[in-house]
């Protein structure tokens, strides 16, 4: 029954307390473990209570640090197959747009020929050129599936 008080009464005071307040907070350490907390906290040169409320507050921020950490390797795992191959894709990209820029160029000029032979020759070219795209199109398809995969098996 005084328990229940105990903790009513705690409840009621944690009600009442602001956010900025300072509460007192018991801790129970074995005695060897205090004596190492004194001498730290005046080699420090702050008190007990400054050392302890300190190490409290650091070890909450280590733990975000932590997930922090944890976060930034799993990006770093699953980003590290795209930028090992980046160049790899860079140049497959400027394959790509000379590949286009060609066929950009050469389209006008099939109406400007005025040999059928020659027209036909060109339109046989534009249709490698096109076939070459979709071919690079499927590659690249290819290689970013295969990087997502590797990335995500390591």
């Amino acid at each position: 029954m005084a328990r229940a008080l105990r903790g009513a009464a705690a409840a009621e005071a944690e009600r009442v307390r602001g956010l900025n307040d300072t509460v007192q907070v018991n801790l129970k350490v074995k005695e060897h473990e205090r004596r190492r907390l004194v001498e730290a906290a005046k080699a420090a040169g702050v008190s007990l209570n400054g050392l302890l409320a300190g190490l409290a507050m650091r070890g909450l921020d280590q733990g975000q640090l932590l997930d922090t950490q944890q976060i930034v390797g799993d990006v770093a795992r699953v980003l590290s197959p795209l930028l090992d191959n980046a160049h790899e894709l860079r140049v497959q990209g400027d394959y790509r747009d000379a590949v286009r820029t060609l066929a950009l160029l050469l389209k006008p000029q099939l109406t400007a020929l005025p040999d059928s032979d020659a027209r036909e020759a060109l339109r046989s070219v534009l249709d490698r050129i096109e076939a070459a795209e979709r071919l690079l199109d499927i590659e690249a398809a290819n290689r970013f599936k295969r990087m997502r995969t590797t990335g995500a098996q390591s």
